[in-house]
């Protein structure tokens, strides 16, 4: 499984890289234009309407974070802390212990789960309600800003791969056969690793269809899921 994963992410730089060869600078400019706005217009999106999808995550989010809340982690009983800065280490460290112990139930990747974990610990001193429901906001919030900017993406993708097969672009510079097609493939290789960017910045959050056993063997996308610069230009 994991070696199909990455034949199939090599795969892709190889087809744009030959579509790339074959097509040209120009069409090559466009094509990774097309893809830049579709990671824009995706973002748009799923900034604009997250909010309006988190119900549907909410009651799978809720399940999860109070079996882990109530039934991963104990609390000490006591008085509760209202300043937060007074809190001691090890009193955070529960309050994310169990955080993380949530995200990872949700087959977040280290990277990501560690933020939202390190977000909710800094917020809360000890694991009560008021965490457990700011941690299941913050899931929810997340999980459906992936999914929206998941689905806009290919929405975006499929427009313009419409209209490229409409508008002719394999043209190039005149007398420039050679450079027209060295580049063009170069331009195709860019075109391919931005695409690996956004699958590797959705397979942040994938671990409840690939297992995270079978992420970590792949190559390339295990490299793409822990180091993604399109991820940390979104947030996510």
């Amino acid at each position: 499984m994991s070696l199909a994963i990455d034949l199939v992410l090599a795969g892709i730089v190889i087809v744009c890289g030959w579509r790339g060869f074959r097509t040209g600078i120009i069409n090559g400019v466009c094509w990774i234009l097309a893809v830049v706005i579709a990671i824009y217009g995706a973002n748009l999106l799923a900034n604009a309407f997250y909010t309006e999808f988190s119900d549907i995550v909410e009651p799978f989010a809720l399940t999860v974070v109070e079996k882990a809340v109530y039934g991963g982690g104990e609390t000490e009983d006591g008085e509760q802390t209202e300043d937060v800065s007074a809190v001691d280490e090890r009193e955070k460290l529960d309050v994310y212990t169990v955080s993380k112990q949530v995200l990872d139930g949700f087959g977040m990747a280290d990277g990501a789960s560690e933020s939202i974990a390190r977000d909710v610990a800094s917020a809360h001193s000890r694991v009560n309600n008021e965490m457990e429901a700011e941690l299941t906001n913050r899931v929810c919030a997340r999980l459906s800003f992936v999914m929206l900017f998941t689905i806009a993406f290919i929405l975006i993708a499929i427009v313009f791969t419409v209209i490229g097969n409409i508008v002719d672009l394999s043209f190039g510079l005149p007398g420039h056969e050679n450079l027209n097609h060295v580049t063009g493939a170069a331009l195709g290789v860019i075109r391919a690793f931005l695409l690996l960017l956004v699958i590797g910045c959705i397979g942040r959050y994938a671990g409840l269809v690939i297992r995270a056993d079978v992420m970590g063997r792949t190559l390339i996308l295990s490299k793409l899921v822990e180091t993604n610069r399109i991820a940390q230009m979104l947030g996510i």
